[in-house]
């Protein structure tokens, strides 16, 4: 009895089994095609991943543009500077519209009307306990932080290091191996600095798919097989020498927190850093240490109107050093760089002809119509650090979301009035105010109206900079950036098309037909990416991989390769 039964029970089976596998595969094939960010699917039982199972959104061969949908601006063409051409198009390429907002002026006139004080600049006052009634927010523990650099953040690599040794040598270095070697031969009497930098150059140019970091999303990046292998580069090798002259409280000390905080914190996380480079003749560049916010605070006297005292110190310290030490004089400054966070940052090196032209300008206000030099001049993100503590962040889903777009700010500029006139209570889906009513505050202050708002608009002020947009990334907000000729940060490499919304000034009339026209499902997808970008803008007390300190250096390490020649 037992051996006829045996063969209609493997047969009900192996039917069941049938019928379960079918089951699962029709339920792959749907959630592939529903999901806006899925390419492939990763089943749980496939032991090995391949690498585009691992970053869902990478195409075959590491890039991945979306196209704009407004014209490019333009580069300065005042700008001449001898070998400006860029690493490579993917990775370095003309701004795209979609990666720059346009506004504002910074021309000294329009510049020393500002006020100079840390602006309550949202129209409501900030609350550190505004999110307690949101439960779907997080904060960033130190458990959770970003995994640490390869790179000790307390050591560098020995003087020594053998790049012949596979043995000692780091990863990423073993790319640039056969390159320097051909460069030592054809260049003999080149310093060794600079066949470096030659030879990491090259080797970004040959980055291939396997090159990409498994940890990045794909579509958030230019080029993130060349962006993976550039950073490895610049992790392993870049070097930079910090003046040490500090007898001004303005040099090498900055402030920690505040609207100009991006300033002082890279001043403080470069100095005794990995890559801060004790022998000036093994560096690749040469920091300048000054905080310009600080020369505000110490040298601008009030209501004064007058920018000469920080104008004079900025050219004195520069031709100081010009005197004292042989580097700027080499490369006229091309070498160095600087970094301000205040408005005024870039107008201060205006009477330092080689800092004006030559120099690396790391700015917030990263205006093309005020000498910011695409691929030679860097954009720094303004970051609002309120306190050093790790910055709570994230917002509910989208079906949480209740109103289309918000805004509000003081009336700075002449892009916040248009803005204002269009939309203040004209639509209740559109909350836009100059500042938020105090009978509304009482239930609902500024950040819970980004984290109760789908779009966050961050138009210009005085500047083309403002710090909603690192708040609107904070929060799940998808940005809204209205400020023509703005390069936003880290463009360079970010895909800003893939998390943000760019529109001209002009379209203000029209914003509310641009939202309703970006497809629900696309919508979505900018929302989730922005969890996925946040940590590029993160400052932490002990930098990390992919941090605001790293990206930034990234930005000036690019630099430095764009112009590298022999």
């Amino acid at each position: 009895m037992m051996a006829s039964c045996s063969w209609p029970l493997r047969s009900q089976v192996l039917r069941v089994v049938v019928c379960l596998t079918i089951l699962v595969l029709l339920l792959c094939i749907y959630q592939s095609c529903t999901s806006p960010d899925s390419v492939w699917l990763s089943l749980s039982f496939v032991g090995s991943r391949p690498f585009f199972l691992l970053a869902p959104e990478l195409p075959l061969d590491g890039q991945q543009r979306p196209k704009a949908d407004f014209q490019t601006a333009p580069p300065p063409s005042s700008y001449v500077r001898e070998n400006a051409n860029q690493i490579l198009p993917s990775l370095n390429s003309s701004v795209s519209s979609e990666t720059m907002a346009r506004t504002g002026s910074t021309n000294p006139e329009v510049a020393s009307s500002a006020p100079t004080d840390e602006l309550n600049d949202r129209g409501d006052t900030w609350a550190d306990d505004a999110d307690q009634g949101f439960k779907n927010n997080t904060t960033v523990s130190s458990s959770e932080e970003i995994p640490q650099s390869s790179k000790d953040l307390n050591g560098g690599f020995s003087e020594d290091l053998d790049l012949q040794n596979s043995s000692t040598r780091p990863l990423a270095q073993t790319r640039i191996v056969k390159y320097l070697e051909e460069l030592e031969k054809s260049h003999p009497t080149s310093k060794k600095t600079e066949l470096e930098l030659l030879a990491a150059k090259l080797a970004i140019q040959a980055a291939t798919v396997k090159d990409a970091d498994a940890t990045l999303y794909g579509l958030l990046y230019d080029n993130v097989s060349a962006f993976s292998l550039s950073y490895k580069l610049m992790d392993e090798l870049f070097r930079v020498y910090v003046y040490k002259d500090a007898s001004n409280r303005f040099v090498r000390n900055g402030s920690l927190t505040g609207i100009y905080a991006s300033e002082g914190q890279f001043i403080n996380k470069i100095i005794g850093s990995c890559f801060e480079e004790e022998d000036p003749e093994r560096a690749h560049m040469f920091f300048l240490p000054y905080s310009v916010a600080e020369m505000v605070l110490n040298l601008y006297v009030p209501d004064s109107h007058d920018m000469h005292p920080l104008i004079n110190f900025v050219t004195d310290y520069v031709n100081n050093l010009a005197r004292t030490y042989p580097f700027w004089n080499r490369a006229q400054g091309a070498d160095h760089f600087f970094v301000a966070c205040h408005d005024w940052g870039p107008a201060t090196a205006r009477d330092q002809q080689q800092l004006r032209n030559n120099s690396v300008k790391v700015v917030c206000n990263a205006d093309m119509t005020e000498e910011f030099v695409l691929g030679k001049d860097a954009s720094l993100p303004e970051v609002y650090v309120h306190n050093l503590k790790p910055p709570k962040v994230g917002g509910p889903v989208p079906s949480k979301r209740a109103f289309l777009a918000f805004f509000a700010g003081q009336m700075h500029g002449h892009v916040r009035p248009v803005l204002i006139q269009h939309w203040k209570g004209k639509d209740s889906s559109m909350r836009i105010y100059e500042e938020i009513p105090r009978n509304v505050s009482r239930r609902m202050n500024y950040v819970q109206h980004m984290k109760n708002s789908k779009y966050c608009i961050c138009p210009a002020g005085f500047e083309v900079n403002s710090p909603r947009i690192v708040e609107a990334i904070y929060y799940d907000c998808v940005p809204v950036i209205i400020a023509d000729n703005f390069v936003l940060p880290f463009s360079d490499v970010l895909n800003w098309n893939a998390f943000s919304l760019t529109l001209p000034e002009s379209e203000i009339p029209n914003l509310k037909t641009h939202l309703l026209n970006i497809p629900e499902k696309s919508y979505r997808s900018m929302q989730r990416r922005l969890s996925k970008i946040r940590q590029h803008f993160l400052w932490h007390q002990q930098p990390v991989k992919y941090d605001a300190f790293h990206m930034t250096l990234h930005s000036v390490w690019m630099s430095r390769l764009n112009h590298i020649h022999l």
